[in-house]
């Protein structure tokens, strides 16, 4: 089946605004950074030339709900076990934030600048480290409060996105003292609505150019 340019923009933008659905959030996240994504469900989502492994929690909003991106995500099913893993692979969190299926901004930080609110949940749901099989931290939330002070990069911001209408007071107020300091760093003027898709070794995925 072969789809026109209108067809095929609709089918991105139904699929950047599904609340259910992150892998297309996570593949253009991935291609702004220029990183590889895994083309597999399991293990982690990507990973960069210099073999960093990468997670990635993109966020989408709509413009004018009450709802505020907050630089967080979520992990689901978790376990003692997957935190060692993370902790043992030096894995890196990439969060991105996305306003009516436009992305606003990505934010890298070490996995590691999240163990104090991971260790909270996971003793919380399993004390001692004592876990029956078949058991699972079903979601454990965090947010830019829970990594600011460690250390982070901003890969990009779009401040015709990233406003006080958009975003929680507390990475706002990040991204601006940031920028600042960093005039070059990741920053976006332009209104960067839908990528530009094309196909690859048979797979859809995002033209970044």
């Amino acid at each position: 089946m072969i789809f026109s340019a209108d067809e095929a923009e609709t089918i991105v933008k139904f699929f950047l605004m599904d609340k259910n659905s992150s892998t297309l959030r996570e593949m253009v996240t991935l291609a702004e950074c220029g990183y590889s994504q895994n083309p597999e469900k399991l293990g982690y989502d990507g990973w960069s030339t210099d073999g960093r492994r990468f997670e990635v929690k993109p966020k989408n909003i709509s413009a004018g709900s009450n709802k505020k991106l907050d630089g967080g995500g979520n992990f689901s099913d978790f376990t003692w076990e997957r935190y060692d893993k993370y902790l043992s692979d030096n894995v890196y969190m990439l969060c991105s934030g996305f306003v009516d299926g436009k992305l606003a901004y990505i934010v890298e930080f070490p996995f590691s600048s999240l163990k104090n609110r991971i260790e909270v949940c996971l003793e919380k749901q399993f004390p001692n480290r004592e876990r029956k099989a078949g058991t699972y931290a079903r979601s454990i939330t965090f947010s830019f409060s829970h990594y600011k002070n460690g250390e982070v990069e901003v890969k990009y911001c779009n401040f015709n996105l990233v406003n006080e209408q958009t975003v929680t007071s507390d990475i706002l107020k990040f991204f601006n003292n940031y920028t600042k300091r960093n005039p070059t760093a990741g920053s976006a003027t332009d209104n960067v609505a839908y990528p530009e898709f094309g196909a690859v070794d048979g797979k859809l995925v995002p033209l970044v150019k």
